[in-house]
């Protein structure tokens, strides 16, 4: 199982370059793209040397389950997304059929590509979403996650007697990133870039059936998840959110 573009641990540190081209999600600024024909070639030429990572243009049709999921770009940390929809009050409006499609996609990409976790620009969704797997409600839909904590585990009734030291290596959380490594959930295999990512967060986001501000402790590959939506659009939308 893969994590969006794959998440699997590695020792070695490979820094993102300072600088990151920048990607427009949808250059006809919609909410939602179409994929009554697929914009690969706008995300190759857009990203020198196909950085987006953009797949061939396959038309949709039919029954099958897998339908539009060969549209999914999957992003490669190479870059960064920009143009997208970085105000709480254009969030709050996003209508819910949007949404739903946007879900629909996300659903059909991680069960084509084996993978846990969606960006929302890889589904030609302009607001800034991740896709990661709930194992109570499946794959859950992340609307503008603010990190609010990193670090803090969840305890047991068992854990008592460890609850001094779980406190100690949760106040040193600049010590607790890991290296993550994102492949291809494609199947190509390729190496793009390791980030350092806590593997335990607290978010904020909100909850588009209700509209309402949902807080929530992540762990592994949905913690991961979240993260690498942050690093994957530009800082200036995160800071428009706040």
């Amino acid at each position: 199982m893969v994590t969006s573009v794959a998440l699997s641990l590695k020792s070695l540190v490979w820094d993102v370059p300072p600088i990151l081209e920048t990607v427009i999600i949808n250059p006809d600024g919609g909410a939602l793209a179409s994929w009554t024909v697929l914009p690969a070639a706008v995300h190759d030429d857009a990203a020198a040397g196909g950085a987006a990572g953009g797949g061939d243009a396959i038309e949709g049709g039919g029954a099958d389950e897998y339908r539009h999921a060969d549209r999914c770009l999957f992003y490669n940390g190479s870059y960064q997304y920009t143009g997208g929809i970085c105000s709480l009050f254009a969030l709050h409006r996003l209508p819910a059929s949007i949404q739903q499609e946007a879900h629909e996609r996300a659903l059909r990409c991680a069960a084509r590509h084996e993978t846990d976790c969606v960006l929302s620009a890889e589904v030609g969704l302009a607001a800034p979403a991740a896709f990661f797997y709930d194992a109570g409600t499946g794959l859950k839909m992340a609307l503008a996650p603010k990190i609010v904590g990193v670090g803090a585990r969840p305890r047991d009734a068992d854990a008592d007697a460890d609850a001094d030291a779980d406190a100690d290596a949760d106040a040193d959380a600049g010590a607790g990133r890991v290296s993550v490594a994102l492949q291809d959930p494609r199947g190509h295999g390729q190496l793009s870039t390791v980030h350092q990512f806590y593997p335990v967060i607290t978010i904020e986001y909100v909850q588009g059936s209700t509209r309402r501000l949902v807080t929530e402790r992540l762990e592994g590959s949905a913690a991961y998840c979240v993260q690498l939506l942050h690093a994957a659009y530009e800082p200036a939308c995160w800071r428009s959110l706040v």
